[in-house]
């Protein structure tokens, strides 16, 4: 049974502002743009952001982009998409994302496994498994990829127990929601919500505890009902956090007390300025 920990119950409720819990800016075609798209988004009321990277040739770009923008943060791993072309075996990485993690970073992530690559799940796997235990040893959460590989995934988490985190970009059954809550992981909602035709999702997302999920993006990718075809933009977020209200049947201010709290549990307390609409 989901429970959010007595410690944040009484969520940080003066945090004000929307949280994009997955959001690359520094991924074409936002880069070049990052900090304008950001302004529109923070003049919407999204206030804070987690960037996170994809791969070792991506880490400083992100951190350096962070730096540079108000409510931002960023997390720092190695995304299945990025495998290709990393030399040596996994272990060698260890050292390297570790020492990087240092220096600010609030999670280890993109990381997780990906069913849809050609790449077998077997050789992403010790990939995973080394960035989950530079996680636990550096007692961060990890924001996870998670794509047609959930059996795989739970059994890569079952060695890992002391691990929490984010399951970005989550579409699945509530079965499958309840395998990841159960292992101490918050879930991200996105924009595949505001699909009608996305009925299982949508389901789950009417029955999730509150405090059990953040809300995201994936800005540029994801991109909402009637914006087919376009960038997604992390000021969409809004779009998506009045989708799941309805959804919920809650009001605005409710669900954003919820993902606050689930905010706060996870990365800690990030305080930002605007008012969130009742």
């Amino acid at each position: 049974m989901w429970a959010l920990p007595n410690c944040i119950q009484e969520a940080q409720v003066h945090v004000t502002g929307w949280f994009d819990s997955h959001c690359h800016l520094d991924l074409d075609p936002l880069a070049a743009g990052a900090s304008g798209y950001w302004q529109q988004a923070r003049a919407a009321g999204v206030m804070r952001v987690l960037i996170p990277s994809v791969a070792p040739d991506h880490w400083r770009a992100t951190q350096a982009l962070a730096q540079q923008l108000p409510g931002a943060r960023y997390a720092l791993g190695i995304h299945p998409w990025w495998l290709d072309g990393l030399e040596g075996p996994p272990e060698r990485w260890a050292a390297p994302l570790a020492e990087a993690l240092s220096d600010g970073a609030v999670a280890l992530g993109e990381c997780g496994l990906d069913g849809a690559r050609a790449m077998p799940l077997s050789q992403q796997l010790p990939w995973l498994e080394m960035q989950l235990a530079v996680a636990e040893q550096r007692k961060l959460p990890v924001v996870l990829h998670a794509h047609k590989a959930h059996n795989e995934l739970i059994r890569a988490l079952n060695g890992y127990p002391g691990v929490r985190g984010l399951v970005h970009g989550f579409s699945g059954s509530r079965a499958q929601a309840d395998d990841f809550l159960s292992r101490g992981f918050l879930l991200g909602i996105g924009g595949v919500v505001t699909y009608e035709r996305a009925r299982k999702t949508r389901a789950t997302v009417k029955t999730l505890p509150a405090g059990s999920f953040l809300l995201e993006t994936d800005a540029p990718s994801m991109p909402l009902a009637g914006f087919q075809g376009e960038p997604n933009k992390p000021a969409q977020l809004v779009r998506v956090a009045d989708c799941v209200a309805q959804l919920r049947g809650e009001s605005l201010a409710a669900l954003h007390a919820a993902v606050i709290a689930a905010e706060v549990s996870l990365f800690g307390s990030h305080q930002a300025g605007a008012q969130v609409p009742a």
